[in-house]
């Protein structure tokens, strides 16, 4: 086991973050107002918030509706040291600094998705929308053990309603002003016998067009579609059955990309050349004219079902629980990789997902002095990319190569096995100590074809291939296992105030490299993750103040990077990599009314030891030959060194009848890097963005009407840029939503 140096600059920032809550926790005298207590499941055992020892952002259902969130892109605004960026492709993922790049589209992620249990790590399924959410748990640092592999950055765990009881009813509908987006979600629940819940869930959202297209391409317009039905039945007081079945549909026309940075080199010239209205302005306008090959828009989607069961089964002394599952998504992906008005290049494909779990574990009762929980878990999956293309026109740019498409197939199978263990030992109401263990066997076969024909036309195979896309095949199998173990120990100073000290290791499955341009260097190692964090929960006595403190470091191994210049991809395990910093969140229910808050972290996530690092496709004093260059001791992508959210809600009775509820967002984050070559242009500003939410409704909670705006700073923001194809020193970027201004109405019966 190891330990790590906090860095100085930690312990004064963390100082003065802990005065202040201090300052705010005394003042806090036992007052009438309480806070609501957080229940969540990060440890897989139903808790309050005050008793996990982990770092752990929670956000409730209610939460996610007032800040008009669709799905968990918009949802990670508000918690700090949590990123998702839309890249070209894919989206990547990132806790502490922590994700997978997305130029590898066959990538585990090194932050775990899970969804009512049931474990959906795959890029595409974190589309998903939002429907009738009761909690996100955002669990941040290595979660080895209970989570299992592949969360080595942390887990985002997804808690949906369930059936309950008695019946209810709701409507919420909302309509965006500026750009006629509009969103609908109804929900229905049905209690059908005395033991038999039913519940229904469905929504429609659609996102405007917010950039306007000079070069005629529609978009960008995104529909998200979703249904939900779930069965709560309880055939005796020991068992209940949950089933679900879900069905969702992520559609979009055209992207939000745009060309950034034209840079010093011909790029300019050439663009405007072919468009006079070409700029890099990063406002919002884009010149994209969709795909030139069959002149139709760059259409996207996203089609997904899930199956789910869960049985639970209460014995005398324990909970046996088992969840099976099987999901599955095709999807189909456009993008005008030249992000101007002329037909250069273009993108457009799609990937097939199908996966089946197993998961049966037993969890003992939370009385006595010893408590256990362990389980068996068993992953079947098929992941493809049935037919990828790269058409470049080379009539459009410089390089004297003739109009070709470059074709890729890819098919991987993987099989996981593991067993998880996890035991904790109280030495007496206030001091226990919890030891983990989680042994898995994996193993993955993958087949990949890459050949380039003419443009357009895939049944004429061009001999060779292109230079920089050779013709090959390619076929490999790995197989690896794991043991990752994890140590808590957890002290209860008082009523008020929880410490605890822990140790956690996980592992990422190295795998193929799906868009490996060339047919070496195709098979990556895993990598693994060793972190230690110590923190403190309290509350006040009154319950009024919620203070939570976190400091953390962890230490990658054979950090998996990747990277693309513009033309080609590459992956491998070249950097160890540290992670450390602070974590602070407080909420005060400052009068009967009022509730106030924020979170503020702090971030020193840097390579150690990276000596191998991809060149910028500009030139660099430090690069090597034009290949390599040593990164050791830079910051890492999508680390930015501050980051944190501010809240206030307010609740005010008006009259008898009325209330009027206002809630007020803020979130902020300094600046970072989302390429690992470190170009200026890459690296997205700091920003501050306002959400406010304004209603009056009935004070029984029966109908609300409200304006909600986000983004009411009107920020002007990235969180990925990358290399324009075949123009070293011109960049690309997407473009995150301007301000929105919606009237939104809610009903519930």
């Amino acid at each position: 086991m190891a330990s790590y140096e906090f860095n100085r600059r930690i312990t004064r920032t963390d100082g003065l973050s802990v005065g202040i809550a201090t300052v705010l926790l005394v003042a806090a005298a036992p007052a009438s107002a309480q806070l609501e207590e957080i229940v969540v499941t990060a440890q897989k055992r139903v808790e309050s918030l005050q008793d996990v020892p982990l770092s752990v952002s929670a956000i409730g259902g209610a939460t996610i509706e007032q800040n008009n969130m669709a799905q968990i892109e918009d949802f990670a605004i508000l918690v700090p040291n949590f990123n998702i960026g839309d890249s070209p492709g894919e989206y990547t993922v990132n806790i502490r600094g922590i994700g997978s790049a997305t130029s590898n589209r066959a990538f585990e992620q090194s932050v775990g998705l899970y969804v009512d249990g049931v474990y959906t790590g795959r890029p595409q399924q974190f589309l998903a929308p939002f429907l009738d959410v009761e909690r996100v748990e955002v669990v941040r640092g290595p979660q080895g053990v209970l989570f299992g592999k592949n969360s080595n950055a942390g887990a985002v765990n997804i808690t949906t309603a369930r059936p309950a009881d008695e019946f209810s009813a709701r409507i919420r509908a909302n309509y965006e002003t500026e750009y006629q987006g509009w969103g609908f979600e109804g929900v229905l629940n049905l209690p059908i016998s005395e033991n038999v819940a039913a519940r229904f869930a469905a929504l429609s959202n659609e996102q405007g067009a917010y950039m306007d297209n000079s070069a005629g391409a529609d978009g960008p317009e995104k529909t998200l579609d979703a249904i939900r039905a779930s069965l709560l039945w309880s055939p005796s007081e020991s068992v209940d059955v949950f089933l679900k079945v879900e069905h969702s549909e992520v559609d979009w026309i055209g992207t939000n990309f745009q060309v950034l940075e034209f840079g010093a080199g011909p790029a300019e010239g050439f663009y405007q050349g072919k468009d006079p209205n070409a700029e890099d302005r990063f406002d919002l306008r884009q010149q994209a004219d969709g795909n030139f090959v069959s002149g139709k828009d760059t259409n996207n989607g996203n089609d997904a079902n899930t199956y789910a069961l869960q049985v639970d089964w209460t014995l005398a002394n324990s909970i046996l629980t088992y969840i099976g599952a099987y999901a599955e998504y095709d999807s189909i992906l456009g993008i005008d990789t030249d992000f101007g008005g002329f037909p250069a290049t273009y993108s457009e494909g799609g990937d097939d997902f199908s996966q089946t779990s197993h998961e049966l574990r037993l969890t003992s009762n939370s009385d006595g002095a010893f408590e256990y929980i362990a389980g068996l878990f068993y992953l079947d999956r098929n992941y493809k990319i049935p037919d990828w293309q790269f058409h470049a026109n080379f009539a459009e740019l410089p390089p004297p190569l003739p109009p070709f498409t470059r074709n890729r197939n890819y098919d991987e199978d993987t099989t996981t096995l593991s067993a998880f263990v996890q035991g904790t030992y109280h030495f007496s109401e206030d001091l226990s100590l919890a030891v983990g263990l989680r042994y898995v066997d994996e193993s993955k076969d993958a087949d990949s074809l890459q050949y380039t024909s003419v443009m357009g036309d895939p049944g004429m195979p061009i001999p060779g291939g292109i230079p920089v896309f050779p013709n090959y095949e390619f076929t490999g199998s790995r197989n690896e296992d794991s043991l990752t173990p994890s140590i808590n120990l957890q002290w209860s100073v008082s009523d008020e105030v929880m410490l605890y000290a822990a140790y956690n290791e996980a592992e990422k499955s190295g795998g193929f490299n799906s868009n490996s341009a060339i047919p070496t260097g195709i098979e990556y190692e895993s990598e693994t993750a060793a972190g230690f964090e110590v923190g403190a929960k309290m509350l006040s006595s009154g319950g009024s103040v919620r203070l939570n403190l976190a400091l953390f470091s962890t230490k990658f191994d054979d950090y998996q990077v990747s990277s693309y210049d513009g033309v080609a991809q590459t992956v491998n395990n070249a950097a160890t990599t540290i992670t450390r910093g602070a974590e602070m969140e407080l909420d005060w229910a400052a009068g009967e009314h009022l509730t106030i808050g924020g979170s503020l972290a702090y971030l020193d996530a840097y390579y150690d030891d990276f000596p191998n690092a991809p060149c910028a496709p500009i030139n660099q004093p430090d690069c090597v030959n034009g290949d390599y260059r040593d990164a050791s001791g830079e910051r890492i992508t999508y680390a930015p060194r501050y980051s944190g959210s501010v809240y206030g809600d307010l609740s005010q009775p008006v009259g008898s009848n009325l209330a009027f509820n206002l809630r007020l967002t803020g979130s902020f984050s300094d600046d970072y890097y989302t390429q690992i070559d470190k170009s200026p242009e890459t690296e997205a500003d700091s920003y501050f963005i306002l959400n406010a939410r304004a209603g009056v409704g009935s004070q029984n909670g029966k109908w609300e009407l409200a304006v909600v705006g986000t983004n009411l700073t009107d920020e002007r923001i990235f969180n990925f840029a990358g290399n324009l194809p075949f123009f070293p020193g011109a960049f690309f970027a997407n473009t995150k939503m301007p301000r929105l201004v919606s009237l939104e109405a809610n009903f519930r019966f």
